[in-house]
């Protein structure tokens, strides 16, 4: 064991194992040039763990071990990193948020799947939150002078689509099938608006297989709406 003390006071343990910087008040574990308060440096190029935070005692969803960061432990001035246990092991979670929040902002669970806004996500991203005004929950900015799209995959056999439930439960679906055509699955009626005016009108209507125009009721193959409620089949 080497223990030195230069003349400016730093103090050091076999060179740079341990190092302190007491004209900036730096501590280095593995260097002798810490630039920050705490500064670690591992050349082992074979290790996986450079640190470990470990509360064994954690037991169950009350008792999350959290690293706080930020200026201070006041609302909206800190935020943390943390881990949160469960009963149910696949449900172990990373946790992220700010001092002040009565909820986790994200998490991630053992089973990989990621929530912002629930901390009990059900898919590999849910996301839950209150609606904003023309741009709703889950909004995509393209850069200035790019396209913006939204992009679905998957194996050709097995198409991919967009679901549209209500209270959870499947409604509609537009999906690509196994064939590559495009399918829109509807629970009840294909309706296309227009807006005038700031007013919005059914203009055409597809319901238990007939066409309305002007009416969201069509009883016939084609139906037409005007002064003289013309209908044709």
């Amino acid at each position: 064991l080497n223990v030195s003390l230069s003349t400016t006071g730093d103090f050091a343990v076999n060179t740079n194992q341990l190092y302190v910087d007491t004209s900036a008040g730096n501590v280095g574990i593995g260097t002798a040039g810490p630039n920050s308060k705490l500064h670690i440096v591992d050349n082992n190029a074979t290790a996986n763990n450079v640190l470990e935070v470990l509360q064994p005692n954690l037991n169950n969803a009350a008792n999350g071990a959290l690293i706080w960061i930020g200026k201070s432990l006041t609302a909206n001035n800190a935020g943390y990193v943390g881990f949160t246990p469960s009963a149910t092991a696949a449900l172990n979670r990373m946790t992220f948020g700010l001092y002040g929040q009565a909820a986790d902002s994200m998490v991630i669970q053992f089973d990989g799947n990621v929530g912002i806004g629930t901390t009990a996500p059900g898919a590999i991203l849910e996301v839950k939150g209150n609606y904003a005004a023309d741009k709703g929950q889950l909004y995509i900015n393209a850069n200035s002078g790019q396209p913006g799209y939204l992009s679905i995959n998957a194996d050709t056999a097995q198409g991919s689509g967009i679901r549209f439930n209500a209270d959870g439960g499947f409604k509609n679906l537009l999906y690509r099938d196994g064939n590559n055509d495009m399918i829109l699955q509807l629970d009840q009626a294909l309706v296309f608006k227009a807006i005038s005016s700031g007013a919005v009108s059914n203009t055409l209507v597809l319901k238990a297989g007939n066409l309305g125009i002007g009416t969201t009721g069509p009883q016939e193959k084609l139906t037409l709406a005007s002064a003289s409620n013309f209908a044709g089949e």
